[in-house]
């Protein structure tokens, strides 16, 4: 059986943090943030979370340890983890997308073998949809995406990824486009960036000055460096794959279901419609 790989590696400098504390269901206290790490010019932003006991009622150590994090801004950190997909539903284009999002660890002062940034990650899976380009609006291939799926929590669910491969590693887009097809195991690793996008929009006024908005995002990538060849001992079956998609497909059911209830119950400001059920495009 194949041993799934699933990891990241950060260290640089922390920027910010956004924190927030709470209480379980369970009565267990929480703490869940997100944080922005500046990784030579990439900003990288990672998500936290842990409760104050484990499932078990045992101290969880991850805790006291995720606490600490807004304590550590504008000093050197470093923290390993795992990417983790989210579902969420868009009213406004009446589909479930999927995001990848970086899940931290323990975060800890960087130590002196910890002092250059990096952001880096290693992960397999089986190609769900292989490399397609990508085009901006002045038609400029700007990436290469491929769709790489692995089945998790005790292969209950499965989530899916997509990763880049840069027009300037021709190479490599080469090796991954004639290697890396669709249905294949795969074992790669890779940089993780994040680079600041920012927009402005223009609202148009009868007279006097428009109104400028200004806009920030973190356009987030995860960029393929290396990988093996296709993996044939431990190849997830067709049998598994198909599994796996129907896992998938129940998974945006409930979440559309999920969004539905909310906005019934006020949680939403919009009202959802129905989602459509052949979503791929939607993660490109």
């Amino acid at each position: 059986m194949l041993k799934k790989v699933n990891s990241i590696f950060v260290a640089g400098t922390l920027k910010s943090v956004e924190a927030k504390t709470g209480v379980q269901a369970n009565g267990s206290n929480y703490v869940a943030g997100k944080m922005v790490v500046m990784v030579d010019d990439n900003e990288i932003e990672a998500r936290y979370y842990s409760a104050e006991t484990t499932k078990a009622g045992k101290v969880n150590p991850r805790y006291a340890n995720n606490q600490k994090i807004e304590s550590y801004v504008g000093k050197r950190i470093s923290f390993g983890g795992e990417l983790r997909g989210r579902m969420y539903y868009d009213a406004r284009s009446s589909q479930v997308n999927s995001i990848t999002e970086i899940s931290a660890a323990f975060v800890e002062l960087a130590s002196s073998k910890h002092e250059k940034d990096v952001a880096v990650f290693e992960f397999n899976g089986y190609v769900d949809s292989a490399l397609v380009e990508k085009r901006n609006k002045e038609d400029e291939v700007y990436a290469y995406h491929i769709r790489v799926a692995q089945p998790i929590f005790g292969d209950e669910e499965v989530a899916k990824h997509v990763f880049t491969v840069a027009p300037e590693d021709r190479d490599i887009m080469i090796a991954v486009q004639e290697q890396y097809t669709r249905g294949k195991t795969i074992s790669f690793n890779g940089v993780i960036e994040g680079k600041v996008v920012r927009t402005s929009v223009v609202s148009e006024v009868a007279f006097g000055e428009a109104n400028v908005r200004e806009f920030e995002n973190i356009h987030r990538a995860f960029r393929i460096r290396g990988g093996s060849e296709p993996i044939v001992d431990g190849a997830y079956s067709r049998e598994q794959m198909s599994k796996y998609e129907e896992l998938y497909q129940e998974a945006i059911v409930a979440t559309e279901r999920q969004a539905k209830e909310d906005a019934e119950k006020g949680k939403t400001s919009t009202t959802p419609t129905v989602a459509k059920t052949d979503n791929a495009s939607s993660f490109f």
